[in-house]
C-alpha cells in the first residue's frame, strides 16, 4: 500500500491492490496498524492525520466502521462502468455525518495487481 502526497495538492493518495485495500478495510475495523496506516478505535468522529508517508486513523467503531466500507467498496469495485480506473473521495464538508472536520482528503484508488511470473 502506498500513501503519497504532493506539497502542491492538500489531497493524500492512497492506493492499494484490491487484497490491500480489504486488509486495510479490516484493521479500520479491529484497530491496529498495516503500513503504512494505524487506527485506533476510541470515540467520536473519524479524523485522518497524515504523518510522513503514514497515515493516522482513530475514531469511534461505529464511524469507523463506514470508513472500512468505502475502502472495502473501492476493493470490490475498482473500474467505473466504462473499464477507467475509479477512485474514491473522502473529504469532510460541513455536516458530514462520519469525518472530524479536521481530517485531511484522502483519495483511495486500487491498483490492478501484478501478473505472477510463469
Amino acid at each position: 500500500m502506498i500513501v503519497e502526497r504532493t506539497p502542491a495538492n492538500p489531497e493524500i493518495s492512497l492506493s492499494g491492490t484490491a487484497d490491500e485495500l480489504r486488509a486495510l478495510a479490516a484493521v479500520i475495523r479491529e484497530g491496529g496498524e498495516i503500513e503504512p496506516v494505524r487506527v485506533t478505535r476510541g470515540a467520536g468522529d473519524v479524523l485522518i492525520e497524515s504523518a510522513g508517508d503514514s497515515l493516522l486513523i482513530t475514531g469511534s467503531p461505529d464511524k469507523l466502521d463506514v470508513l472500512a466500507d468505502t475502502v472495502e467498496g473501492q476493493a470490490e469495485h475498482p473500474l467505473t462502468p466504462d473499464g477507467r480506473p475509479a477512485h474514491t473521495h473522502v473529504d469532510y464538508f460541513p455536516g458530514h455525518f462520519y469525518l472530524h472536520p479536521d481530517s485531511v482528503p484522502v483519495v483511495i484508488t486500487t491498483r490492478m495487481a501484478e501478473p505472477k511470473g510463469l
